[in-house]
């Protein structure tokens, strides 16, 4: 017999002990069973010689155990219900002790009582570390459906460029591809193929830095599917960094990792959502390498990654990918996902002060940050909408003219002042009939339906009636009617949509609000004469008025902003900010690069790899 990690029997004499265990019973579970249950009473302790079991905590997943593990111990011991509910979650054996068998082969052999201290101590260890860091809750497992060998090493790679700390690519195969096994030799992993599983931490420490290291392991002892998840939760226990194990798709370990991605090749099929081996989520397959690719998952929530370039394969053996090639920004996204790191933009209304978007933009685009998700309101849905499109800034500027030119024209009518037939001509020119969950980028703008006083969030169909409804200036332009909703600018409920690019996926939302709270709650005056000079046009007063509302709800709605921007304009008298010289606020861009220059700070603070 052939126990694993056979804590509780370290030091003793094998044939004395096996001697001993042979007059033990053992036990079968099948999966699903229930070995212990929280606060109830047992008599008797198991040792798993084969299978898997997960332990719970108040209903809680705490971890996975394999063979060598000891259950029910603390129970027998104290006299205490047992602290923890254990189910089989592969076909477990164990051997089973009584309080009568403890005490008959402690009294032999007194070490025992040494190693139980032992055992316990580490598991309160293992406790402690697991809140501090999430154990094996933070890893992340791959399933190779017969990809390319280098996909999860490169995923690994892109994961340490992006957050700047280390990544254990931890593959456990009986038959290492020799592309891997050529990598790991030519770098800190040729240590990692020593047998005992301390050697994955010594690698790392010979090799110290904000790279991925890889380590090969057979599926065999510590790395065999039943042991896996412990060892792995050892691992993330004295780790400090990210752990990505790789497994082929027929050996799947029984482990509860935080995220799960499939790995394929350009024509092999997509995983079906079975079993916890994926998800029906965006990312949750990575499909390589295919001609062309793409930035991010499609409809079907499959990442299609092009061909390492020659740039790519030189930068590999440093352990980190840098998003600058399209290999690097296809599997950039999967690593932004893992790690918690993708990034949203949400585009506030303010009208002409629009232009200051675009100036934010040339500083994002300088530093290399690209959105994940965008959303947008009023203008910043024009803009939040160009951008999808794969516009740069000084595009989108122009764009922005083409629209603006046509933005005012009279309109004698009961549903509004002015026209918006200009604005349908320009946003239609632009946006032709490309639909909202085309884009390159995935697409949020936001409404407001008058009626039932609700926010309308636009995430399919064509793009440009909804940026027309979301420019609607209650008043100023008609109401616009799409489906059931009779519809007007986004900005009424929503000056700054932060919330919505975060319930969109963006782990990180870069907000930019186009207007600032007024310093005092108010004045005092006195009702005595009325004052001299010229009342503004009724299209002033109301865009006047549609901005100091927005101004007072946006500190609410920019909430979820993980990075605010908020640029300073100098005051705007009323007579100068209607819509007939919208080109003007080209002046506003440089304001805008002024304000995200002075955020850069805060923004790297949260993007490792974005550097002011």
């Amino acid at each position: 017999m052939q126990i694993l990690r056979p804590a509780l029997f370290d030091g003793l004499p094998a044939e004395e002990l096996l001697a001993a265990l042979d007059r033990l019973e053992r036990r079968k579970f099948p999966v699903g069973a229930v070995l212990l249950t929280e606060g109830e009473f047992s008599r008797e302790m198991y040792i798993v010689e084969s299978g898997a079991a997960e332990i719970f905590v108040a209903g809680q997943y705490i971890s996975q155990v394999g063979p060598g593990s000891t259950l029910g111990d603390m129970s027998l011991i104290t006299g205490r219900p047992v602290s923890a509910t254990v189910r089989a979650t592969a076909d477990l054996d164990v051997l089973v002790l009584s309080e009568n068998d403890l005490q008959s082969i402690a009294t032999r052999f007194p070490r025992i009582y040494r190693n139980l201290v032992t055992i316990l101590s580490t598991r309160l260890t293992r406790a402690n570390q697991r809140e501090l860091r999430g154990g094996a809750a933070s890893t992340t497992l791959l399933v190779d459906y017969g990809a390319p060998p280098l996909v999860g090493y490169a995923l690994a790679c892109s994961v340490a460029w992006h957050t700047r700390r280390s990544v254990m690519l931890l593959v456990v195969d009986n038959d290492p591809p020799a592309a891997l096994s050529a990598l790991a030799s030519s770098t800190d992993g040729a240590q990692s193929l020593l047998p005992p599983g301390e050697a994955l931490l010594a690698a790392d420490e010979r090799a110290p830095g904000a790279r991925a290291h890889l380590a090969l392991r057979s599926c065999t002892g510590a790395f065999a599917p039943e042991a896996l998840a412990e060892t792995i939760e050892d691992l993330a226990g004295s780790y400090d960094g990210f752990i990505i194990a790789q497994v082929r798709a027929g050996q799947l370990p029984s482990l509860r990792p935080a995220a799960t991605v499939c790995l394929t090749g350009s024509h092999g099929p997509i995983p079906d959502a079975r079993n916890g081996e994926t998800a029906p989520s965006p990312g949750h397959t990575i499909r390589a390498w295919v001609p062309g690719g793409s930035e991010r998952p499609n409809q079907d929530g499959v990442l299609s990654m092009p061909p390492l370039s020659p740039a790519d394969e030189e930068a590999l053996p440093s352990g980190r990918l840098p998003a600058t090639t399209a290999a690097g920004r296809a599997i950039g996204w999967a690593a932004r996902d893992l790690a918690g790191l993708k990034v949203g933009i949400a585009f506030g209304g303010g009208s002409i002060k629009g232009f200051a978007h675009v100036g934010v933009l040339r500083v994002l685009e300088r530093v290399g940050l690209r959105a994940d998700y965008v959303a947008g309101t009023s203008i910043g849905a024009s803009v939040a909408a160009v951008y999808a499109l794969g516009y740069g800034p000084d595009e989108i500027a122009d764009k922005m003219d083409l629209v603006g030119a046509a933005a005012f024209r009279l309109h004698l009518s009961t549903s509004a002042l002015l026209s918006n037939s200009g604005l349908r001509e320009g946003l239609r020119a632009i946006g032709g009939s490309t639909r909202i969950e085309d884009m390159r980028v995935p697409l949020a703008v936001t409404a407001a339906d008058i009626f039932t006083r609700q926010e309308v969030v636009f995430r399919s169909g064509l793009a440009w009636p909804a940026v027309l409804a979301s420019m609607s200036i209650p008043g100023i332009y008609p109401a616009v009617r799409l489906g059931h909703h009779t519809l007007v600018d986004g900005g009424v409920l929503n000056p700054v949509p932060s919330n919505v690019a975060a319930a969109m996926g963006a782990d990180t939302v870069i907000a930019i609000k186009l207007g600032s709270s007024p310093e005092h709650s108010g004045v005092l005056a006195e009702a005595d004469d009325f004052g001299p000079g010229r009342v503004p046009s009724v299209v002033q007063v109301i865009a006047r008025s549609v901005e100091i509302m927005q101004t007072k709800i946006s500190t609410d709605t920019a909430a979820a902003a993980t990075i605010l921007i908020t640029p300073e304009f100098p005051e705007t008298p009323t007579g100068w900010a209607g819509l007939r010289r919208f080109g003007e606020g080209r002046r506003f861009i440089e304001l805008g690069e002024a304000a995200a220059e002075e955020a850069l700070p805060r923004i790297g603070a949260n993007l490792p790899w974005i550097a002011p």
